[in-house]
């Protein structure tokens, strides 16, 4: 089952939120909004990985387009999809979980193997 995911309460939390928000809405490119969601999420999620994947069309196969922490080196990499990301995409839903690795190679599941918890959250946008 699913985690649940609260908005934080702490004023000081919440206040970074909305400036993140903010500059990622100022920014002058996607590229660039994409790149500062990835900064500002890693940030507020404490986490030592984070990365902004571009799904293709029937969501098989996707793109980093952003990445922050230990995640930086898999910019440009092609990831791919798992049952976890079609059904947060379809629903609109976050998942926070372990990563699925049965069907990887063993080479790309070696690459989430120190990775204890994936949080998914689907950005939807029109193009």
């Amino acid at each position: 089952m699913p985690q649940t995911i609260t908005l934080p309460t702490d004023p000081a939390v919440q206040h970074q939120l909305i400036d993140a928000v903010i500059a990622i809405n100022e920014a002058p490119t996607l590229t660039s909004a994409f790149q500062l969601l990835a900064e500002t999420g890693l940030a507020l999620l404490r986490s030592d990985h984070l990365w902004v994947v571009v799904w293709s069309d029937d969501l098989a196969t996707g793109v980093v387009v952003a990445a922050a922490g230990r995640a930086a080196a898999r910019l440009g990499e092609e990831v791919i999809s798992d049952s976890h990301v079609i059904e947060s995409v379809a629903t609109g839903e976050p998942y926070a979980g372990p990563p699925i690795l049965d069907g990887l190679s063993p080479g790309a599941a070696a690459k989430y193997r120190d990775i204890s918890t994936i949080v998914r959250v689907p950005l939807l946008t029109e193009s």
